[in-house]
């Protein structure tokens, strides 16, 4: 094909086309950084608010903190208190009746259920004695579980009437348990 352009002028008009094309892409490429920014303005707005939001609340979470170490430092001194008077509670025996308690309701079967507990401490001269009252499925929960009393080192003494064993199922039965506590 032939051009009638002489070449000074094909060499201008590629070099305005060049220039165009530069134009057009920077306009282009300036455009799409415009719609960037403002796509991610609104996140940038939610950010900042999002961190002057915790910078508040690390304010004041560092105050209760504060609030918190001085109470800690008060409460400390009474737990210490508390723990060395429950430690002179606990030397002065009332725990082996609770262990004692603890010992009978561990082992009891699931056959039976106890109602109450009636404890009665005992002295020197006189044993103590706990009550047992409540509910056993049959006559053979009811024996094994005045035998396993029986074997406890901490009874001396077991009493179950011979009228718990008057009906055969859903007995309701009184047991007294005599020992040193």
């Amino acid at each position: 094909m032939t051009n009638l352009l002489p070449h000074a002028h094909q060499v201008a008009l590629t070099k305005e086309y060049k220039h165009r094309r530069i134009v057009v892409l920077l306009s282009l490429f300036i455009f799409v950084i415009v719609v960037s920014i403002g796509f991610l303005l609104p996140s940038y707005i939610l950010s900042t608010v999002r961190l002057t939001e915790i910078q508040a609340q690390e304010v004041g979470a560092r105050k209760i903190n504060e609030v918190l170490q001085e109470d800690n430092s008060a409460s400390s001194v009474t737990l210490k208190e508390v723990s060395e008077k429950l430690l002179f509670i606990k030397t002065q025996g009332d725990s082996s009746v609770q262990a004692v308690i603890d010992l009978i309701i561990l082992n009891k079967p699931a056959d039976i259920k106890i109602k109450s507990i009636t404890y009665q401490s005992g002295d020197d001269s006189n044993e103590g004695t706990i009550v047992l009252e409540g509910l056993a499925k049959d006559r053979e929960s009811l024996t094994m579980f005045k035998n396993m009393i029986e074997t406890q080192d901490a009874f001396i003494r077991v009493d179950l009437p011979i009228s718990n064993f008057a009906k055969d199922k859903d007995i309701n039965f009184s047991m007294d348990l005599f020992g040193t506590f």
